[in-house]
């Protein structure tokens, strides 16, 4: 655009007038132009002194094969990124990748096609400030339920000037039911006997139920047993190392996962831990997300594995 074609401006307002004519109900933007132009949230966040970006955080590759709607855009529709084609073939290992979320489009449309209608997002109940009764309950419930659990944490960090450390350490505690239901809460929120009762119950579940984690067992196993619990890693399936065995090729961050397995758009735009002052119910929300994801992701991979056999 400008010195080698129409201004941007023009192009734009053509690009919109040609949108609207069309009204399509899946939209699949090639790279971060047209995704930026149509999805805002997807621009990334400059950081720093100087304003830079981290495009190993900020990167358009994170929002590839996410369902997105436009703020722009009047009809009922799904905007899908993907690389651009001449990135692909530069960069041919993300050929199967583009593959699959042509195949996500294609179910997208499928399904509009059958019912005339845009099939909804994944409806997932959070419970990210609960009571103590309410904790209390949901973890007995836990407990008492054949299936397995999927279980998350989130740590906070403070920095200690005068010793000049930056402690980490356990805060936030994550369980789901199914993937359309789980819980997060303050692990250390309360006090006396509730707060022992709290904790008894987690380590019961933790030494008896079987759970469902991602890369549980190198990271939130050791970081449970750090305050006193008893993770039993023999009990667990880590949808880390289960997607090494089936997948070896392909990224195994749970974000990417979160593509290939769920409906769920990229909502990971946080850091692995969390700073002191940050919005505690925010960061229980996020953890409830986690495990459900981590849960669907898990249902999912037992069918490949069942095909395998």
């Amino acid at each position: 655009m400008g010195e080698h074609g129409i201004e941007k401006d023009l192009f734009e307002e053509q690009f919109f007038e040609e949108l609207e004519l069309n009204r399509p109900t899946i939209i699949i933007t090639t790279g971060k132009t047209p995704t930026n132009l149509l999805c805002p949230e997807t621009i990334p966040r400059k950081r720093g002194r100087k304003g830079e970006v981290d495009e190993k955080k900020e990167g358009f590759g994170k929002w590839r094969g996410s369902l997105l709607t436009s703020p722009k855009l009047s009809w009922p529709h799904w905007v899908i990124p993907i690389y651009h084609p001449a990135f692909v073939l530069r960069n041919w290992a993300e050929r199967q990748v583009s593959v699959h979320i042509y195949g996500k489009a294609w179910e997208e449309l499928s399904y509009y096609n059958t019912f005339g209608t845009i099939q909804p997002l994944p409806t997932r109940q959070l419970y990210h400030s609960p009571s103590y009764d309410e904790i209390i309950q949901y973890l007995i419930e836990c407990f008492q339920q054949p299936d397995p659990l999927s279980i998350d944490i989130e740590l906070l960090f403070a920095v200690n000037k005068k010793l000049n450390l930056n402690i980490r350490y356990p805060s936030i505690f994550g369980i789901a039911k199914s993937p359309w239901d789980a819980m997060a809460f303050d692990m250390w929120g309360f006090e006396g006997d509730r707060q022992n009762k709290v904790l008894r119950l987690m380590n019961t579940i933790l030494v008896h139920k079987r759970q469902i984690g991602q890369n549980y067992t190198t990271f939130d196993a050791h970081w449970l047993r750090a305050i006193g619990m008893r993770p039993r890693v023999n009990l667990v399936s880590d949808t880390l190392i289960r997607h090494h065995t089936l997948w070896p090729e392909l990224p195994h961050s749970l974000a990417f996962m979160t593509m290939q397995y769920t409906r769920e758009p990229y909502y990971k735009d946080t850091g692995k831990v969390w700073p002191l002052g940050a919005n505690r119910a925010q960061i229980r929300k996020y953890c409830c997300r986690d495990c459900c994801v981590t849960y669907e992701v898990f249902n999912e991979q037992e069918k490949e594995f069942a095909l395998m056999n």
